[in-house]
């Protein structure tokens, strides 16, 4: 149950960051890298 409520957030804490990330930022080579990276962790 730890760790499943852990994961939960971590997921939630990439997915802000990453939003974050896109939204300053905007190319498409660091939405790819982020979603390589950050979306494949919060899709997995």
């Amino acid at each position: 149950v730890l760790m499943a409520f852990d994961a939960e957030p971590e997921k939630h804490l990439q997915t802000n960051f990453a939003s974050t990330t896109k939204m300053n930022v905007g190319p498409t080579s660091v939405k790819k890298n982020s979603g390589d990276r950050g979306g494949e962790a919060i899709d997995g």
